[in-house]
This record gives C-alpha cells, sequence and structure tokens, in this order.
C-alpha cells in the first residue's frame, strides 16, 4: 500500500471531536428519528391512498420508502407503537420493484428491525432480497475494488446467507444453474471483500475515494458487515476494510475547517455549495465535527444555510445511514484531534474503466469510471495548512471527479460552515445550474497534474469523447438552457468558487484589471487571475495554445473565473479541434498566516 503522511512537530491545542463515537451517534440518531417521525408521518400515513406515494410507479423513488422506515419502527419503546405499525403496513404493501438499493435496505431492516417487523411485513421484505439478489452475484464476478456498490453488494451477499435457506437465480439462460444455498451466498460475499481487500493492498486509496455522497455509504455497507456476520473470517476483513476507508476519509478531511478537503473521485459539487452531504452528516452524528449537528444539518439549518431543493430526500437517506453501528478507528480519530500543519497526504489510487456484461446480456458500468475510458492509476495528493487545504488527484477519468479541491477559512478566528468557502477547478460544457439544488456538473476535462504543497501545475484538454458526451446529455436534459443539440456551446476551464451562504469574494482581477461586480474579460494566449480572500491568496497563470477568452463574473452563486477555449456549434467541433484546446496552468495558493498549528477546532 503506496500511503504516506508528514507533518511538522505538534504543538499543544485542543482536541476536535469526541472519542466516544458510538455514544454520541446513539443519542444523535434518537434525535433524528424523533423528528423525522414528526416531519414525516403524514407522507407514510398517505401511501396507499389516493393521491399518496406509490412506490410501483416510481421505481427510482421507491427506496425512500424503506428508508423512512428505520426512523417509524424506532417510534415506540416496547416495539408496538402507532409508528411501528404504519411502518409495518407500508413494507408490507411494498412492491418488489428494480432499484439497487431495496434489496439491500430490505436486508437491513430484516436484521436491525427484527423484534419490531411482523410477520407480512418481514415476508415481503424477505422475498425482496431473495429476488433481487441475483444482481449482487453478477456484481460479485467483476468486483475490481472498494466502491459504495461493492460494500453495498457485499452486505447483500452475507445478509442473504444469514436470512433465506436457498436462493433460486434468476437467470433467463440459466447462466448459474444450481441453488444457491447459504454456504455459498457468505462464500460470494467473503469473495468480495477479498477483492476489495486485494486492491487496498495494491493502493492507498479506495477505488472511489474521498466521495461525500458514496464513501458514507460504503462505510455503512461494511459496519452492517461487522454487526450481523456469523462468519468470523467475514466479520475480521470487514472491520479492516471498514478501517482502511475510515483511514482514508478521516485523511483528507481538515480538523479545523471542518470539512473534506478533497479531491474527490466520484462527486457532485453538493460538498462545494455547502449542503449537509452523507459526510457531513455522518462527522456531525458521531461527533468528528462540531459545527453542526445532524439535526441541524437535516431539519433545523441556521440562518446563511444552504439546504437541498429535495431535503425529504436527503432526511430519508440520513435515516438509513444512521442506523449502522461504525467503527471508528481511535488511533486515526486520534490523529485528526492531534494534526500538526502544515500536513501532507499522498496515495495512490486506481480506476477500472470499460465495466462488464452480465449474464443476462446487459452492459454494466463501473460505478466509479466511464465506459469510453480504459483502466488506470494516478495518486492524490492534499497539502493542509491551519487555515486552508489544497488537494489534486494527478489524473482525471470520468465527468464526476473533482480533480483539484482549495478549501480555506474567511475568518480566522471562525472555521465554521458559513465562514469556509470552497473553490473547484472544472472544465466545463454547459451552463451552471440556477438552483443550488442542481449541482450534478459535469467535468469535461482530462486533467495531468502534479502537486508540491501549495502549488499545483497541469494540463488539461477536453476527453476525445466529448462530442458523444454533449449529444447523449442534451439528449435527456430537461433544463431549457441545454434543450437543443444545434445550441452553440462553450468549452471552458473554470475555477469556480461558491458564494453560498458566505460572503462574495473580497478581491479578484485579470492581469491589472480589477473585478467590481461587473463582467470583465481580456483575450490572448497567457492570462493571469489573482483571487485574494480569507485567508488566502490565489495566483492562477495559464497559457493557451491559440487566442482565448478570460473572464471574471458571477453566475448563480459562484464567482466565476474562465479561460474559454471555444464558442461554436457542436457539429462544427472535430477532433482535431479538441487536441487543440488544451491549458497549461499554474495554480498556486499560499496562506495569510501559515505557521506550524494543532489541528484542533476552536
Amino acid at each position: 500500500m503506496t500511503l504516506t503522511h508528514s507533518s511538522k512537530t505538534k504543538d499543544v491545542g485542543e482536541a476536535v471531536g469526541i472519542a466516544e463515537t458510538a455514544a454520541h451517534h446513539g443519542r444523535q440518531r434518537q434525535l433524528v428519528y424523533a423528528r423525522h417521525r414528526e416531519m414525516h408521518r403524514a407522507l407514510l400515513q398517505a401511501v396507499g391512498q389516493p393521491g399518496g406515494f406509490d412506490p410501483s410507479k416510481d421505481p427510482g423513488r421507491s427506496r425512500e420508502l424503506l428508508w423512512h422506515a428505520f426512523a417509524f419502527l424506532d417510534g415506540g419503546s416496547d416495539g408496538e407503537g402507532e409508528d411501528v405499525a404504519l411502518a409495518n403496513r407500508v413494507i408490507a404493501q411494498f412492491p418488489d420493484v428494480a432499484n439497487h438499493f431495496n434489496p439491500v435496505t430490505a436486508a437491513a431492516l430484516l436484521l436491525n428491525e427484527r423484534d419490531r417487523l411482523t410477520e407480512d411485513a418481514a415476508n415481503v421484505l424477505r422475498g425482496i432480497v431473495a429476488h433481487r439478489c441475483a444482481e449482487a452475484i453478477d456484481y460479485g464476478l467483476a468486483v475490481t475494488g472498494v466502491t459504495n456498490f461493492s460494500s453495498m453488494f457485499a452486505f447483500l451477499l452475507v445478509a442473504a446467507s444469514e436470512l433465506i435457506d436457498t436462493y433460486p437465480p434468476a437467470f433467463d439462460d440459466a447462466a448459474i444453474p444450481e441453488a444457491y444455498n447459504r454456504t455459498r451466498l457468505q462464500r460470494c460475499g467473503l469473495n468480495m471483500l477479498q477483492l476489495m481487500h486485494l486492491q487496498l493492498q495494491r493502493d492507498g486509496q479506495s477505488q472511489e475515494f474521498n466521495s461525500p455522497t458514496y464513501s458514507p455509504i460504503t462505510l455503512w455497507g461494511l459496519a452492517q458487515i461487522v454487526r450481523w456476520t456469523t462468519c468470523n473470517d467475514t466479520r475480521a476483513l470487514a472491520l479492516e476494510l471498514e478501517h482502511c476507508v475510515w483511514s482514508e476519509l478521516l485523511a483528507l478531511h481538515h480538523p479545523r475547517l471542518q470539512r473534506s478537503a478533497g479531491p474527490h473521485s466520484r462527486a457532485y459539487l453538493v460538498d462545494h455549495v455547502g449542503h449537509g452531504t452523507n459526510w457531513k452528516i455522518l462527522c456531525a452524528a458521531l461527533g468528528i465535527d462540531t459545527d453542526r449537528t445532524a439535526i441541524e444539518w437535516l431539519y433545523d439549518p441556521r440562518p446563511g444555510d444552504i439546504t437541498s431543493g429535495d431535503r425529504t430526500f436527503r432526511q430519508a437517506i440520513a435515516c438509513w445511514l444512521l442506523r449502522a453501528d461504525y467503527h471508528v478507528p481511535h488511533d486515526v480519530l486520534n490523529d485528526l484531534q492531534q494534526r500538526v500543519f502544515p500536513y501532507q497526504y499522498t496515495a495512490d489510487y486506481q480506476w477500472a474503466g470499460k465495466g462488464f456484461r452480465a449474464a443476462d446480456g446487459r452492459v454494466i458500468l463501473n460505478v466509479d469510471g466511464d465506459q469510453m475510458t480504459p483502466g488506470g492509476r494516478g495518486t492524490v495528493y492534499c497539502y493542509q495548512a491551519a487555515a486552508h487545504a489544497l488537494a489534486s488527484m494527478n489524473a482525471t477519468y470520468t465527468p464526476l471527479n473533482q480533480p483539484c479541491a482549495l478549501t480555506y477559512a474567511l475568518d480566522d478566528s471562525n472555521h465554521h460552515t458559513n465562514q469556509v468557502r470552497r473553490a473547484t477547478l472544472v472544465m466545463l460544457t454547459e451552463p451552471l445550474a440556477s438552483a443550488v439544488d442542481v449541482v450534478a456538473l459535469r467535468n469535461h476535462g482530462a486533467f495531468e497534474l502534479q502537486q508540491e504543497s501549495g502549488m499545483v501545475r497541469g494540463r488539461v484538454h477536453p476527453y476525445a469523447w466529448l462530442p458523444m458526451t454533449i449529444t447523449r446529455t442534451t439528449a435527456t436534459t430537461k433544463t431549457a438552457a441545454a434543450a437543443r443539440t444545434d445550441d452553440p456551446i462553450d468549452i471552458s476551464l473554470d475555477l469556480l468558487f461558491s458564494e453560498h451562504g458566505v460572503p462574495h469574494v473580497a478581491e479578484a482581477q485579470i492581469d491589472d484589471t480589477n473585478f467590481n461586480g461587473d463582467r470583465i474579460q481580456t483575450r490572448g494566449r497567457r492570462g493571469r487571475f489573482v483571487i485574494r480572500d480569507g485567508a488566502v491568496a490565489i495566483v492562477w497563470s495559464i497559457c493557451v495554445a491559440n487566442d482565448a477568452t478570460f473572464v471574471i463574473h458571477r453566475e448563480h452563486g459562484w464567482l466565476r473565473c474562465s479561460v474559454v477555449l471555444y464558442h461554436g456549434q457542436l457539429a462544427d467541433l472535430q477532433q482535431d479541434d479538441l487536441v487543440a484546446l488544451h491549458v497549461d496552468f499554474e495554480l498556486m495558493v499560499t496562506g495569510v498566516s501559515d505557521h506550524a498549528t494543532s489541528g484542533a477546532s476552536s
């Protein structure tokens, strides 16, 4: 495993978070579940009634009903309260619709809530586990590393081995003719864990690493295996894997800023906008971060907080995530609490690319890759000072990579959410969304980066398959801005500063032209952006092969520093044009008060 940390001599400071994560988690979970029942009782009561939610008509959202059930099954000290009865009624009429999460959640309900389920509800859940287990077996034939799906499906197989006697695989072509008994299912789950473990022996990072959305789901699956397997080998391996993922996530977490410092293998812009991501909610529930409680992130936002437009989904998945009993390694937590700055972290990662073909002929893409990208390897680098962090991955491979992340304090005496800014470097081919909850912004640049402390150098060019991706995206999008494939597009390299819920960036300029709120631009083959804001000064120097437009303007909650490389019709964009659209750049970040300081929060 290639993995290194370094920091200077320790300084004395107050520790951030608490060591008794399990006790803190239990209290937070009960508070969240109680509030959740208050807010969503009417939603569950309407299920099966005229006008109520019908999961058979919306399989994509069907998983949310089962997530709600965790909170409602908690709603009676004797397991017989009205909320418990309501959850059982909803589960008993739940249809067996295709959704990756449904069999996983059904298994978790059967194991975690077995004493609170009626026989009718339990039978429905067992049927979902048995019928949908084939997908996990399919996936298990091609696992290459640690992702949220390899973790969830390993749990599903292990859980199935505890819950059902035999499982006849539902393959039309009878690719696996023999019935799978409990021993076979348990071995399948253990084999998936072994494949995940082999990947972490080759690399220092999960294949799907440091994702504020997906890494907590990886932890959830592993923690559930540790709790419920009756196989000692399976439990020991799942616990080791869980510890590895915790180590990775906390190594890339900034204890004073109380934010993931990036980069992200597969992520959206929710972390940069400021939503309560899965990772933030988990850190709050376990007491790792003290900026917000889980209740505040989910139900009681503070003035200035940015909340997701789909809060019901966010609250429901939190009920699911909080039901696992996590095992945070005390040595890793102690290292985070005692972190000294400057601090550096580097580790290798890999991606698989291409995907695989299931037994029934379907092509299943890798969770953290792209069907048009060959597999490969790269290195993560993270530099943390007391009041800022700069991190990068040296090779990108999917539009959901966030390859270069900057996190910094706006006020050196206050590092809480509304005084911390995030910036990200991406190549864009589409307009920024106007709503803060629409944050699945695709990064279409193939980045090649090198980092040393607070300096990132590199080259980026559009992916070779970009025209195909744009065509596919515009054909399915519902946004008016991209509804027509013959509309002109911009291809730009952007340094985006989130101004959602935080003050505007203090100072910005292109070359010697100051930005005063009105759009400014220059043109040429070289450009130099300078930003002074909060705890940092940033210089972004750019060189391009052909004349480009350098722009600073505000757009939908972002300060957007852009170099526009192409403006025109998609149909006019040829492969040779893409090759010419490369950018060489250097991004230097210096802190206003960089000095060796302990990692304690204020």
